[in-house]
């Protein structure tokens, strides 16, 4: 398992915290959080989350937050632990159980983060991150068909995840369907003509289908963006994904 990889997935679909139920006080603190976990100021989030917990140690938020600080510190046991009294106190807190999930997958135990995940489509089906995290967990796996099955559920409820359409692309590329992989590097390439990897996956896909002068076009790009491929290499075929970026 390349935990690294899980999050950066983490990085773009945040575990936020609905505010709409919480005291104006508490609120102010989890928002403090989670601002300091998002400048990597872990350890400055859980001295917050205590001080959550200390005025209310009932308030399932203030475990989520603590948890999700726990978890970027890739200390995963006891972000569990907290995941697990959030859900206690709150069974259906969907945000609990996709944290659980980047947590449990650290720890590559994978079925029940998929487990964790499928739950919290149940409570929540309109959460990408759910979605996201899913086809992550079974693209690490090989388990391609599944991964595209829930990478492209992740874009029908938000168009704008591009990182989902490079997932989907690599996927479509592994399968061999190489013209749905091109559209999908090319819509990547659209939203951001620097992004170095989706030329690079396109090369693969135009190498594959004999389009070879598109290829090269899309190789030279990738190169002066920063990578290092050779025409040897679009020549090789992919046989793993590379889940993130």
């Amino acid at each position: 398992m390349r935990n690294s990889k899980l999050f950066l997935v983490l990085a773009i679909f945040s575990v936020a915290i609905p505010f709409r139920v919480l005291p104006q006080t508490l609120e102010h603190y989890v928002k403090t959080a989670e601002s300091a976990i998002s400048l990597g100021n872990y350890q400055a989030a859980l001295t917050v989350a205590n001080k959550i917990l200390f005025i209310d140690s009932k308030f399932a938020p203030g475990y989520l937050v603590r948890a999700n600080a726990n978890l970027m510190r890739q200390n995963f046991l006891e972000a569990i632990k907290d995941y697990d009294r959030a859900l206690i106190l709150d069974p259906r807190f969907a945000e609990a159980y996709i944290g659980r999930a980047y947590a449990k997958a650290g720890q590559n135990n994978i079925s029940q983060a998929i487990e964790d995940c499928t739950m919290a489509i149940v409570i929540s089906p309109s959460m990408p991150q759910a979605y996201a995290l899913r086809g992550s967990i079974h693209a690490m796996n090989m388990n391609v068909d599944s991964a595209i099955k829930d990478f492209t559920s992740a874009i029908k409820l938000n168009y704008s995840l591009i990182d989902m359409y490079m997932r989907r692309g690599e996927a479509y590329t592994l399968k061999e369907k190489y013209s749905l992989a091109v559209d999908d590097f090319s819509f990547v390439i659209k939203t951001d003509d620097k992004n170095s990897k989706a030329y690079l996956g396109r090369a693969f896909a135009y190498t594959a289908m004999g389009k070879n002068d598109l290829a090269l076009l899309d190789m030279h790009k990738a190169n002066e963006l920063g990578e290092n491929i050779s025409q040897d290499t679009l020549a090789q075929p992919q046989t793993q994904l590379d889940v993130a970026y």
